[in-house]
C-alpha cells in the first residue's frame, strides 16, 4: 500500500499542475506566462534614459557642475572628432556642452541608445519617429529644415528633436567615419537657454 501511494502521488501532483481545479482555493494562485515579445515601438522603460523637458536627460541635469557630472561615474571623454574643445564632452552616451563649467546642453542619440528614451511615462524605442517623440512633448513647432538636419523645437524651444543623417560606421574612439543619409538619425536635446 505504501509503495502504491508513492507512485500515485507524483501522478496526482502532475494532474493538479496541468488541470485547473474548479474548486475555490483560499491560497493565491500563480500564473506563469512567457513575457510578450518586444515590438519595434516599445522600449524597456526601466533602462531607457528619462528625458525631463527643459531639465535633464538620464542622470545629467542642466546646471550641474563638472565635478557633479564626474561623480556620476560615467565615462567622460573629449568629443571623438577632437575638434570641440574643453566645453564639449561625451559623458557615457550623452553629448554634453558646458558653459562656465556648468551643463548648458545635453543630447542623446536615440538611434544609438539600446533602450531608446523615455519622456514622462512613455517609452520610445530607438526606431521612434519625430512625430512620436513630439506627441509626448508640449508646444512643438513645425519642423525647421536645416542644411545638416532638421529640428523640431518644443517646450519653449528648450527641448529639441533633431533629425539628420545617421552614422553608418564609427572608428574605435566613436567618431563617425561614414554618414548614412538614407537612414535618418534621431536625437533629443535639452538646452539651458532657448534656441
Amino acid at each position: 500500500m505504501h509503495l502504491r501511494s508513492v507512485v500515485l502521488l507524483p501522478v496526482v501532483l502532475l494532474a493538479c499542475a496541468t488541470e485547473p481545479s474548479p474548486a475555490v482555493s483560499s491560497s493565491p494562485s500563480v500564473v506563469l506566462a512567457a513575457p510578450p515579445a518586444p515590438s519595434a515601438a516599445s522600449a524597456p522603460a526601466s533602462s531607457a534614459p528619462l528625458l525631463v523637458p527643459s531639465r535633464s536627460i538620464g542622470p545629467i541635469t542642466l546646471g550641474m557642475t563638472r565635478a557633479e557630472v564626474d561623480a556620476l561615474g560615467l565615462l567622460v571623454r573629449p568629443h571623438p572628432s577632437g575638434q570641440m574643445g574643453d566645453a564639449v564632452r561625451m559623458v557615457g552616451p550623452y553629448y554634453v556642452v558646458f558653459r562656465a563649467d556648468r551643463v548648458d546642453s545635453i543630447e542623446l542619440d536615440v538611434n544609438e541608445s539600446p533602450a531608446g528614451v523615455r519622456i514622462g511615462a512613455r517609452a520610445f524605442s530607438r526606431s521612434a519617429t519625430v512625430a512620436e517623440l513630439a506627441s509626448a512633448l508640449s508646444g512643438c513647432g513645425a519642423e525647421e529644415i536645416g542644411e545638416g538636419g532638421n529640428t523640431t523645437a518644443c517646450e519653449g524651444r528648450r527641448t529639441l528633436i533633431k533629425q539628420g543623417a545617421s552614422c553608418a560606421e564609427r572608428d574605435p574612439a566613436g567618431a563617425c567615419l561614414r554618414w548614412d543619409p538614407q537612414h535618418p538619425g534621431l536625437a533629443v536635446q535639452v538646452l539651458g537657454s532657448p534656441l
